[in-house]
C-alpha cells in the first residue's frame, strides 16, 4: 500500500444467507490482516475500475460512511460497518428470490476499511466470494476466503477533508459488473454508460491516430485502425490494456522511421483521464457502425467502400504500379465468378 495511505480501521463480516445473518470477525489478527492489506493493494493499484456518482446524498451507505469519517470513533465504526454488511445480507437475498432461476449468488465475507492520507479519505468496501478448500489435518471439504485468484466485488469512496465525495471506484472481477452491487448496495449511477463509454473511447483513439500516425505513413494508419475496429467488432467486453496489447502491442511499422509505437502507446495510455471514459466496459459495436464506412474515389465512376474489419488487410487491398508507373488497386476477392466480365485478356 502507497506509504502515504493509512489504514484507520478495518471490519469483515461473513454473510450467510441460509442463516439471515451476519458473523463479524476480527481483523487484527494473524494473517487475515495481511490478507486485508494484500487486498487493499491489489484494489488500489487496479486501473480497471468504473467510475461511479451517488444516485442521491442520502444514500444509505454514504450516510453512514459519513457518520464514520465525522466521527472516526471505533464503536461508531464498528456499529456502522455492521449496518452495511446487513444491507448487503438484504440486498443479496431479494437479488437471489427475484432472481432464482438466472444466478445463484456465492457466499461470501464483506471487508471494510477506513483510509486516509493528508488530503484525502477513502472508505473501502469490498466483497470476496468464499471458495471450497481441503483441510490438511482433517482431510475435509471446507469454505473460506480465497487467496490466490480472488472473486471481488469493490468500491472505493473517495472524499476531501470537508467530506465531499471526490470520486467513486467500482470494480468486479467477473467479466460482468454485477448490477445488483453498484445499484442496489451502493446506489450508484454510472458515470458513462457502455454507449457513451464504446463511442469515447473509439472516437479519441481514432482522433490520435490520425494527429499522430496518417501524416506520417497512410500505410500504418489504415493498419493500426483496422485492427482497432477488429477489437472494438469482436469482443464482448473493452478491457484497455487486453486493447492496447492487441492493436498495438506486437506491431511493427510499414514506416519504422516515422512511426514510434512505444511512443504512440503512451500517448493511447492517456487518453481515458483526458477524455473520460473508463478502462473497462461492455462494448456496444453498433455505436462505432457509422465510423467505420470509408469511401475512396478509385477513378472515374468507380468507387471503394470499406464497410468493416478486414482481417489481414496487408494481403487483400494492396497499391500497385504497372510497367508504365500507373497505378492501380490489387484486391483479393471471395468469389471470382461475380467478376468474370472484368476478366479482359492482356494484350
Amino acid at each position: 500500500m502507497s506509504d502515504n495511505i493509512e489504514r484507520v480501521y478495518d471490519s469483515l463480516h461473513h454473510i450467510l444467507h441460509e442463516n439471515n445473518q451476519i458473523v463479524e470477525k476480527e481483523v487484527n489478527l494473524g494473517d487475515i490482516d495481511e490478507y486485508v492489506l494484500d487486498l487493499i493493494d491489489k484494489v488500489l493499484s487496479n486501473d480497471e475500475s468504473r467510475i461511479f456518482n451517488l444516485s442521491s446524498d442520502t444514500t444509505e451507505v454514504n450516510t453512514l460512511i459519513l457518520r464514520i469519517l465525522k466521527s472516526e470513533d471505533k464503536e461508531v465504526f464498528i456499529n456502522n460497518t455492521r449496518k452495511i454488511a446487513n444491507r448487503l445480507l438484504r440486498i443479496e437475498k431479494t437479488t437471489q428470490e427475484r432472481y432464482q432461476q438466472l444466478t445463484n449468488l456465492k457466499k461470501g465475507s464483506l471487508i471494510q476499511s477506513y483510509l486516509k492520507n493528508d488530503n484525502l479519505l477513502y472508505y473501502f468496501i469490498a466483497k470476496v466470494e468464499h471458495e471450497a478448500f481441503l483441510d490438511e489435518d482433517y482431510l475435509k471439504k471446507q469454505m473460506g476466503l480465497p487467496y490466490d485468484k480472488r472473486i471481488l466485488k469493490t468500491g472505493i469512496f473517495v472524499y476531501n477533508m470537508d467530506l465531499d465525495i471526490s470520486d467513486i471506484y467500482v470494480s468486479d472481477s467477473n467479466s460482468t459488473m454485477a448490477k445488483y452491487w453498484w445499484e442496489s448496495f451502493l446506489e450508484l449511477v454510472e458515470m458513462n454508460s457502455d454507449t457513451t463509454n464504446t463511442k469515447e473511447s473509439f472516437n479519441s483513439i481514432e482522433r490520435l491516430l490520425k494527429r499522430k500516425v496518417k501524416k506520417q505513413s497512410p500505410t500504418d494508419y489504415n493498419i493500426i485502425r483496422n485492427n482497432l475496429i477488429g477489437y472494438f467488432k469482436t469482443q464482448e467486453q473493452f478491457s484497455f490494456d487486453t486493447m492496447i496489447q492487441n492493436v498495438f502491442g506486437s506491431y511493427e511499422p510499414e514506416q519504422s522511421d516515422k512511426i514510434n509505437i512505444e511512443e504512440l502507446k503512451i500517448e493511447v495510455n492517456k487518453l481515458p483521464e483526458k477524455h473520460k471514459f473508463d478502462r473497462v466496459f461492455n462494448l456496444v459495436p453498433k455505436e462505432i457502425n457509422a465510423r467505420i464506412k470509408r469511401n475512396y474515389e478509385v477513378s472515374s465512376g468507380i468507387t471503394l467502400q470499406i464497410k468493416d474489419h478486414i482481417e489481414d488487410i496487408r494481403d487483400k487491398i494492396i497499391l500497385k504500379s504497372d510497367l508504365n508507373e500507373n497505378p492501380y488497386l490489387k484486391i483479393k476477392v471471395d468469389n471470382p465468378e461475380e467478376f468474370k466480365e472484368f476478366d479482359y485478356n492482356e494484350e
